[in-house]
């Protein structure tokens, strides 16, 4: 069915779907991951696990001593969501990852 058969589906909903199902993908580490690589990126898993760390400095005893692997489980779900993508042996944040990050600056 199109929208034309359903009037009440408007622009605005379609757009308010899409910026809560940005915001569902969101997660707070994932937030984290993006924000690292948007201020120490590119980076490799064990480099943004380090800006993340950098970044939280009051938090980062709690940080586990896995957070490169678990960094790097998340970067292939950001790229997959492309939000992230490959440079050489790195990660760099995309213009969508940098768009969604602003539009959701919080959790």
């Amino acid at each position: 069915m199109t929208d034309a058969n359903h009037p009440r589906v408007t622009a605005g909903r379609r757009e308010n779907a899409a910026t809560e199902a940005t915001a569902l993908r969101l997660t707070g580490p994932r937030r984290e991951v993006l924000a690292a690589l948007q201020a120490c990126g590119p980076a490799d898993a064990e480099a943004v696990a380090d800006c993340w760390r950098s970044r939280q400095a009051a938090n980062a005893s709690h940080l586990p001593d896995s957070l490169p692997t678990m960094v790097s489980k998340l970067l292939w779900k950001l790229e997959a969501l492309g939000w992230v993508e490959p440079v050489d042996d790195e990660f760099a944040i995309t213009a969508d990852g940098v768009a969604t990050l602003s539009e959701h600056p919080t959790g």
